[in-house]
């Protein structure tokens, strides 16, 4: 099946597991895919306070803690809920198509 257009693969819908962390890339930046509640969410991979790669972290509920210094991040919304991290993580739109998981190559309007 070909890529939907504005999207990336970014991983086989077949390995996602519940409150797993999947980093990927698109043009060298970090990204990562994470699943919740049975959601498949995609947002940046790279912690808005200080550098950290967020796959090494853990997800609680919908919130994805910073393995750095435990900046915590909505995985809907991408909204910092706790310091040290106040500057939102960027969020994509997610298409899962048949074996197939797609992550918009550009970020969702922040609201």
């Amino acid at each position: 099946m070909p890529v939907p257009e504005g999207y990336v693969f970014a991983m086989s819908s077949a390995d996602l597991e519940e409150g797993g962390i999947y980093p990927f890339s698109v043009d060298e930046e970090d990204r990562i895919v994470c699943m919740v509640d049975g959601e498949v969410f995609a947002l940046d991979g790279i912690c808005t306070h200080e550098y950290a790669e967020l796959a090494d972290g853990e997800i609680e509920d919908h919130t994805l803690w910073c393995p750095l210094h435990s900046s915590g991040f909505n995985v809907c919304s991408g909204k910092a809920t706790n310091l040290p991290a106040v500057i939102a993580l960027p969020t994509y739109d997610v298409r899962v198509e048949d074996d197939a998981v797609y992550v918009s190559r550009e970020p969702k309007a922040q609201g």
